[in-house]
């Protein structure tokens, strides 16, 4: 599993619950369900790491 968090700049979209675990990497192009079922696209993924957890490595989405 892949670690990771999801990001909009779409305002009604940004209190979504999106996934923070992913089976792989998504692509751009793919496309990503929130946890009330709306669906966004992947415009950007970054590989990342995650600050707060001893620099392990993340990856941001960011969808539109």
């Amino acid at each position: 599993m892949i670690d990771g968090y999801c990001c909009t700049h779409i305002d009604k979209y940004k209190k979504e619950e999106w996934p923070t675990v992913f089976v792989a990497v998504p692509r751009e192009g793919d496309f990503v369900k929130s946890k009330r079922g709306v669906i966004l696209k992947v415009y950007v993924v970054t590989h990342t790491t995650n600050k707060n957890y001893k620099n392990m490595p993340i990856i941001k989405v960011e969808l539109g």
